[in-house]
């Protein structure tokens, strides 16, 4: 994606050359997909936040009680050991679960609005052959080009996840 980026304008300029119509396409399917993308920070990374904080907790957990095995095993509080490591873990779980369902149902989004794009160009490129009479090449390309151009989008909405755990680690290290 980050090699890709640079390429966007270019891509768009290009499918503004072929009509301005295909080009309003593309910009309104790019839109479409910074909406997604903002959707995904503002409604997953409190989430992924809340999930590695609580996975820590019950590594932690964990941690200290394989330390104390002797005392706990001493004091007979296996069970009761084991019992809190598992509710501690559980809330790791379902909040890991409620964030990856949502980037999920995000990530989901993002690759039907890229086909819906796509769609969109070969039916609107398909009318101006007929219509305008414009060289049938120009439906394909066009289609193509697009791909390339909202590629780079897509890719950082399906990878933000790890971008969002990477700042989170970093804001460990910092703190």
């Amino acid at each position: 994606a980050l090699f890709d980026s640079p390429w966007v304008p270019v891509f768009t300029l290009l499918i503004f050359g072929f009509s301005w119509v295909l080009g309003v396409i593309t910009l309104v399917g790019m839109l479409v997909l910074l909406v997604l993308a903002y959707a995904d920070e503002k409604f997953t990374y409190r989430h992924y936040t809340v999930a590695q904080s609580a996975s820590q907790k019950a590594a932690q957990f964990a941690h200290a009680s394989v330390g104390n095995t002797e005392i706990v095993h001493a004091l007979g509080m296996k069970d009761a050991m084991i019992r809190l490591w598992g509710a501690v873990s559980a809330a790791a779980q379902d909040a890991l679960k409620r964030a990856t369902d949502r980037g999920t149902f995000i990530s989901g989004a993002t690759k039907a609005a890229r086909i819906f794009v796509q769609l969109a160009m070969l039916g609107m490129g398909a009318y101006l052959v007929i219509a305008e009479n414009l060289p049938p090449g120009i439906m394909i390309v066009s289609t193509i080009i697009v791909s390339r151009a909202i590629s780079p989008l897509e890719s950082v909405i399906s990878g933000w996840r790890t971008f969002v755990e990477a700042r989170n680690a970093y804001a460990r290290v910092d703190e």
